[in-house]
Order: C-alpha cells, then structure tokens, then sequence
C-alpha cells in the first residue's frame, strides 16, 4: 500500500466543509429548524441582511478529518440536508432556498465551493 495513502485512511487530513444558506422569505426558518435536527449544535443563529430581506445562517464544519468516521457522517449530514434543500425547489427547478457547500483549510490547500444551487 502506498505511505501516503496509510497516513489518510489512519490519520486522516483537515478539510472543513461548511454550508450557508439563504433565503428572502418564511423558508429561512424553516430550513434553519431542519439544520438544527440534523446538525444538533453546528448551526448558527439567523442573520438577517441590511436590506432587501434576506436572513442567512451557516452549518459550521463537523471538526473531523477526512477518512474519520465522524467525517463519513457529517458528509450523510450535509447530504440530507442539501436533499431537502432540492426537494424545496418550484416545478420550473426555482428554489427560494439558496445554499453553498464549501470546503477551506484543507491540508494540501485548497478551497473550494463544492456544491450549490
């Protein structure tokens, strides 16, 4: 087995994954209340813009390395909740929920966003 894949799958390596969403309308705090019950206690409170209306909150990274099961389950998280996130979306693919996955402060320094819509 190659050296450094040994050190990743043993010791893992940082890569902190965080989402922050937005919306301008009820559907912030209702995705707020489904990050609290997938995320217990990674969730920030709602800000809300100087104007226009819109709120935003952000899931902050799970803290695990990579390889880690902590990390294989934070990715489950993210996962459900970005679903959800798609499955709020109008029949012409509209979303009033606005989210970005990204990723920062990755060993071999990267950052990047890694989903969004």
């Amino acid at each position: 087995m190659d050296a450094s894949l040994f050190k990743i799958r043993v010791m893992g390596y940082i890569k902190h994954h965080a989402i922050l969403v937005t919306s301008y309308d009820e559907r912030i705090a209702l995705a707020h209340n489904k990050a609290k019950d997938i995320f217990h206690g990674l969730v920030s409170d709602i800000v809300k813009s100087r104007v226009n209306g819109y709120a935003s909150f952000f899931i902050a990274p799970d803290g695990s390395k990579e390889g880690w099961e902590q990390s294989y389950e934070g990715d489950r998280e993210r996962d459900a909740f970005i679903q959800w996130i798609n499955e709020q979306a109008h029949e012409d693919g509209s979303n009033a929920i606005s989210y970005a996955e990204v990723f920062y402060g990755e060993d071999n320094r990267k950052s990047e966003v890694e989903r969004h819509n």
